[in-house]
């Protein structure tokens, strides 16, 4: 009976191996700026394979993280978070300023939540706090995540995602505008 409990978990062990343990996803997100300019967004997910919390016998694909590629006015922009948990939900453009900024979840900050990053001197720096005339706008990254093959479209485009309904919850759209009860205050001066 030991012999064959061994091999039970010889064979599922080397089974287990052969599965790959990282997926991409990747498409091309279509994003209109509150400039009036419409910019594309790669979109880079990674998901892991692992057993589900609570049930190491269900596997399934995970998110690990998510990355963000894009340009404005010629420059190139790059963005990655470790989670889906603080996916970011806008991108706005400071035009007198030539700035960019990307609203996305921050733990360093006394009060956790949505924090502003600006880009500065090629580098993403948080503010210490939000500017108040952001609050309210509506989202203009999606949050949705798939890792089923042909799920998300290779362009994603605005007309796509009207018909997706992500303002439903069980669609990956719980917060469609920036809420003031969700950003941070006092954020410290890093990513």
């Amino acid at each position: 009976m030991k012999r064959l409990l061994a091999v039970v978990i010889v064979v599922f062990g080397f089974a287990w191996l052969s599965f790959p343990r990282y997926k991409t996803v990747e498409w091309n997100e279509e994003v209109p700026l509150n400039t009036g300019e419409t910019i594309w967004v790669q979109r880079v997910d990674i998901f892991k394979r692992g057993s589900q919390p609570g049930n190491p016998l269900k596997s399934g694909w995970w998110p690990n993280n998510r990355k963000y590629i894009f340009s404005w006015q010629g420059r190139e922009y790059f963005y990655e978070t470790p989670s889906f948990n603080g996916s970011p939900l806008l991108l706005y453009v400071y035009p007198s300023e030539q700035i960019v900024a990307l609203i996305a979840y921050s733990k360093s900050c006394q009060k956790p939540g949505y924090a502003e990053f600006r880009w500065i001197n090629g580098e993403w720096v948080v503010q210490q706090n939000l500017n108040p005339l952001l609050i309210g706008l509506p989202r203009n990254l999606i949050d949705y995540s798939s890792a089923e093959d042909g799920d998300i479209p290779q362009l994603v485009t605005q007309e796509w995602i009207h018909k997706q309904r992500f303002e439903l919850p069980q669609r990956g759209g719980a917060l469609t505008h920036l809420l003031e009860s969700k950003i941070s205050t006092n954020c410290t001066r890093s990513k």
